[in-house]
Formats: C-alpha cells, sequence, structure tokens
C-alpha cells in the first residue's frame, strides 16, 4: 500500500509540476482571469497568479472568463502587492510567481523519483552493498534482508 501510494504521489508531483511550468511560460503570452465573487478576481498573467480584491471587478465576459494576448511576452519572477485607491478602481492586488508554486511539488517529485531509484541486481536494496558471492541472509553493512533470488542461491 505504501508504495503504491508513494507512487501515485511521485507521478502526481511529477504532471502537477509540469503542468504549473506550462503554465508560467504560456502565461508570459496570453492574460486568463475569471472572477471570484463580485469584488475579486483571480488571474495568470506574465508567470504570476494574481488574486484582486477590485471594485468594480473590472470588464468580464458574458460567461466569466476573461483571455487576453500580449504580443510583447514578459515574464515576472517575483511577488507583487498593488494598492489601487483611484477611482473608478479601488482595491488591491496580490501576485505570486507561478515557480513559487512548481517549487514544492519539483522538490517533492525529485525526491520520490530519487528513493525509487533501482539498484543493480546482486546490491542490498538499501544501501548498496554488493552482496554477490555471499551466503548471508541479511547484508552485513546495514542489516537489511538479502533479496530473495540471492537467498534462493545460496
Amino acid at each position: 500500500m505504501k508504495r503504491r501510494l508513494r507512487s501515485i504521489l511521485k507521478w502526481g508531483c511529477t504532471a502537477t509540476t509540469v503542468l504549473l511550468l506550462v503554465v508560467w511560460v504560456g502565461s508570459a503570452s496570453v492574460l486568463v482571469g475569471s472572477p471570484l465573487t463580485d469584488n475579486t478576481y483571480v488571474a495568470v498573467v506574465e508567470g504570476r497568479v494574481e488574486f484582486g480584491w477590485l471594485r468594480p471587478p473590472g470588464a468580464w465576459s458574458d460567461d466569466g472568463l476573461l483571455i487576453e494576448t500580449n504580443d510583447r511576452p514578459v515574464i515576472r519572477w517575483w511577488f507583487e502587492l498593488r494598492r489601487h485607491s483611484a477611482p473608478p478602481v479601488a482595491g488591491f492586488e496580490v501576485s505570486v510567481p507561478v515557480w513559487v508554486l512548481s517549487a514544492p511539488t519539483g522538490a517533492l517529485a525529485m525526491c520520490l523519483w530519487y528513493r525509487d531509484r533501482r539498484r543493480a541486481p546482486g546490491l542490498c536494496a538499501k544501501c548498496g552493498y554488493d552482496l554477490r558471492g555471499t551466503d548471508h541472509v541479511v547484508c552485513p553493512e546495514c542489516g537489511a534482508a538479502a533479496p530473495r533470488a540471492l537467498k534462493a542461491e545460496s
């Protein structure tokens, strides 16, 4: 069960990281936004996820989705907090770079892939000690059980 859960988590984190990186690169040229409530919105623009609290929320289409293209692709690399106080827009916006969101999932995926790396046949699965030619039931280095194939040969 643990192994299956780890595999699901490993592949899920890998897919999420790849998806976030595609969104990050794609958002340099395309803005996609949607209102959350009457006064709030979320958008992916210029490599960042932007949350805004504005009155009025802006000009959204009938289906509530805003898609615009940018002729000059731009990626912003850091956090930003903007306050608008001039009418007709009053409120503030918080921007979080998408790479910040993909970094934890990427780090977790790399750790899981590293942990699940395969050892060559005849080596201890835990520490990598060469068990070929020995009649040990357990690894003399770390005490882990020897692979079944080696036990059967003895």
